[in-house]
């Protein structure tokens, strides 16, 4: 009875490690490819659209070569994210090409690669050309907000963009425009409520100006957005 009761313990041991394990899936061959072109995914922790890239690719994202720009993320390493030109989250970077900006289907970034989609699983359809780098509708980049303040404190971007603030941070938080308390400087830029832990605010900047800001309820914590 003892030996029966150790054989059935051992199985549901053995079960439960497998059950966890990675698998392959319809995009390892893509994903292998982009890699040994030398692509490269630049990203944040915190940012919702990099957890929507890696949740296109499933468990095969685990062959994508992933640069960290949060020092405070696993491996961040901001030197590379700022010697590659970085400031919007995800950004994938080609060889001798122009980056790729935003949420990308795998298959477009195989094109952009000169990836071979033949020898990839049968239920992957390549895509029309004139797609590659062109699925997002507008600029986007990302700034965590937490109780060390903005993160990126200050940065630049074209009019039009949209940026997502990020509540990265343990208690409640408030990105507006200066002056605190009115938030009038920059017309709109204000979350208008406290961002719990988790929750994203996002605003987007069309005028050609400085937007100076603050944490309303943090207001020594502040940054700066310069549209161009």
């Amino acid at each position: 009875m003892k030996k029966i009761l150790v054989a059935s313990i051992l199985t549901i041991v053995f079960l439960a490690g497998c059950k966890g394990q990675a698998e392959d899936g319809k995009y390892k061959d893509i994903a292998q490819c982009l890699t040994e072109k030398g692509v490269k995914e630049y990203g944040a922790f915190w940012c919702p659209n990099c957890a929507n890239q890696k949740k296109m690719f499933g468990d095969d994202y685990r062959y994508i070569t992933y640069i960290e720009c949060d020092p405070r993320g696993e491996n961040g390493d901001p030197e590379a994210c700022r010697a590659a030109s970085v400031d919007r989250y995800p950004t994938w970077t080609f060889p001798g090409q122009e980056p790729t900006i935003g949420t990308t289907a795998p298959e477009i970034l195989a094109q952009k690669a000169n990836c071979d989609l033949t020898g990839a699983q049968a239920d992957i359809t390549p895509v029309d050309e004139s797609m590659v780098g062109d699925n997002t509708s507008a600029p986007a980049t990302e700034i965590a907000i937490n109780e060390d303040g903005f993160a990126p404190s200050e940065v630049s971007i074209k009019a039009g963009t949209t940026v997502t603030f990020t509540n990265t941070g343990e208690n409640d938080h408030w990105p507006a425009s200066d002056v605190h308390p009115t938030h009038e400087l920059c017309p709109g830029f204000d979350s208008l409520n406290p961002l719990k832990p988790g929750e994203t605010y996002s605003h987007t900047f069309d005028d050609v100006e400085v937007c100076t800001m603050h944490d309303h309820i943090f207001a020594n914590h502040t940054g700066k957005i310069t549209i161009e």
